[in-house]
Formats: C-alpha cells, structure tokens, sequence
C-alpha cells in the first residue's frame, strides 16, 4: 500500500497572512522589526522570534487558517509542515486561532520542521529538502506531496525529490502551487496549480 506524506508550507498556504498596516503604523513585519533592532541579514532567529508578539495577538498579521484547512488536513491525515520560521510559531498562532475556529490546530500535524534544524537560517535550500526527504524515505513513505504558495519553493522541492528519486526508483512526488485566488485546479507540466485548499481533496481522492 502506497504510504504518502502530505508536506505543507505555513505562511501564504495554510494562514493567508497579510499584516495589518492601518492596525500597526507600519508597512511590513519586517519594519517593525527592524525598529525593534533586529536585522533579518544578520539575526534570523531574533527575527523569527519576534512573530511571537504578533502571532499571539493575531490582529496584526489578520490571522486566519485558510478555507478548507479543518475539512483537508483531516482527511490527508500523515501532515507535516516545513517551514522558514521556527517550530514554535504553530503553537504562537495556535494560541490565537484555536480559540477563534473551535479546534486545536497543532492537532493536525505529526512535526513542524524548521529550516533552524539546518543552522542559524530562515531561507529554505535544495539541500535540506534532499536530506528531509531522504529521511521520509526510511521512514516508510513512498510519496510526498508538497503545497506552497512560493513557486520558487516547489523548484527547490522538485530537484530534491528528483535526487532522492535518482536512488530510489520508487519514490514519487506532487507538488501543488497554491494561489489562493479560487480559480480552481490548472495542471502543468510537472505540477498543479490550485485555487485553494479544497482542490487538493478533488485531486488526491482521499
């Protein structure tokens, strides 16, 4: 039986973030942080450790989990997350979000994986994803399938999953680019455009 890992970015494809300028007085998180003393090019964990402040009050990003986030990762049961910011900032939104929709949405996921296993990064590689899915591999999954909003992100998946396919010839891999526009499921060459979540379930049949 075919064992599959439904891998899935955070940020833009789970929680459609979008920070809240007229709430905040500042144009981005990443000015806020900045006037705080923190510089992203050279305090990647301090950076990521400020989204605690702003995930716990929730209002500052508008923070929500996407449509279909309950009704989808319920029925793709074996879910992780990858994501650039660190494993803490799920239970950060949690504490927001959960009272807000009535479940616990750390509930859903096996492990938060975080570039920060790597090093002192917040920028995903080709590397690290060949080296996480290698580790699938062990672990018994035949497939992955990889959602982002990032198309750049689904490249880097893309060539790892191919090197890890290189030696094991049974391995296979999807990868969704979701564009949170609902214009339904758009098939590419070697991917599949999705309007949102709930195209998923359409496509994988689960």
């Amino acid at each position: 039986m075919n064992k599959i890992l439904y891998l899935w970015d955070l940020a833009g494809t789970l929680f459609p973030e979008k920070w809240n300028k007229e709430l905040t007085h500042f144009d981005s998180y990443e000015e806020y942080i900045k006037l705080k003393g923190v510089d992203n090019a050279t305090e990647p964990r301090k950076f990521e450790e400020g989204y605690e402040e702003v995930y716990k009050l929730g209002n500052y990003f508008n923070l929500q989990t996407a449509k279909g986030f309950k009704e989808v990762l319920s029925l793709t049961k074996n879910n992780e997350a990858f994501s650039t910011g660190l494993a803490e900032c799920m239970d950060w939104r949690a504490e927001y979000l959960n009272p807000k929709v009535g479940f616990n949405i750390r509930s859903f996921f096996q492990k938060i994986n975080s570039t920060f296993d790597y090093g002192e990064t917040n920028v995903k590689t080709e590397a690290m994803l060949v080296d996480y899915l290698s580790k699938k591999v062990l672990e018994g999954y035949d497939t992955v399938v990889y959602t982002d909003d990032k198309f750049a992100d689904g490249v880097f998946f893309k060539n790892a999953a191919e090197t890890v396919k290189a030696k094991n010839p049974d391995f296979s891999y999807r990868f969704y680019h979701i564009l949170n526009d609902e214009g339904g499921a758009r098939p590419k060459d070697w991917y599949c455009e999705i309007g949102g979540l709930m195209y998923i379930l359409k496509i994988e049949k689960v």
